[in-house]
């Protein structure tokens, strides 16, 4: 019903994709609107689609920190298989989250998500955890601001009952080597 008042009004298809592989489902997940995004999804026919980027609606509100949408995915019982799922990278939704220090994300998806999955991206088998400290640019200096999110981070994925701290990644690095520049995370993790 929903999908034919919306072409018929509207003249959009809901599972129309733009340029970027994006539906109106992945804009209503990238823009934390939870009432589109519940209106998208019953009118999208393909819910667990991905992007061209592999990107699922978790991942899209992964990244930009949209908790309400998260809340939303992690309450519908048909959407629990996207908590693992890699994108065309190997991360996962959490690994997103803490790449980009959504801490608030992170915490909603610790409970759910298998922290020391190591990524398949390249050679590096990084950990949520080695995503969180290293940020989205590793070769980017960090600010004040930054270093305050990658604590913030660090500390929602150390609350998880069993992470491992020490995994080693392909590429021989420990969450703690990538630390140099975040004293205070490296202390957060010496004391964990």
């Amino acid at each position: 019903m929903a999908t034919t008042l919306l072409n018929t009004v509207t003249g959009i298809d809901s599972n129309q994709e733009d340029e970027w592989g994006r539906s109106p489902l992945d804009y209503a997940a990238l823009d934390d609107k939870p009432d589109a995004f519940m209106f998208f999804l019953d009118c999208c026919d393909v819910r667990h689609r991905s992007s061209r980027n592999g990107f699922t609606v978790l991942h899209w509100a992964a990244l930009h920190g949209c908790t309400n949408v998260v809340d939303a995915i992690l309450g519908i019982p048909e959407f629990t298989d996207l908590i693992d799922v890699t994108d065309s990278s190997g991360c996962t939704a959490l690994m997103v989250a803490a790449q980009w220090r959504r801490d608030e994300v992170v915490k909603r998806l610790i409970g759910v998500s298998d922290v020391d999955y190591q990524s398949t991206e390249g050679n590096k088998r990084w950990t949520a955890l080695h995503y969180a400290i290293a940020g989205p640019d590793p070769a980017k200096r960090e600010t004040r601001i930054s270093r305050q999110q990658a604590l913030r981070t660090v500390r929602a994925l150390l609350a998880a009952p069993d992470i491992k701290i020490q995994l080693k990644g392909e590429d021989g690095k420990e969450p703690i080597s990538l630390a140099g520049s975040l004293p205070r995370v490296r202390n957060e993790l010496l004391s964990h």
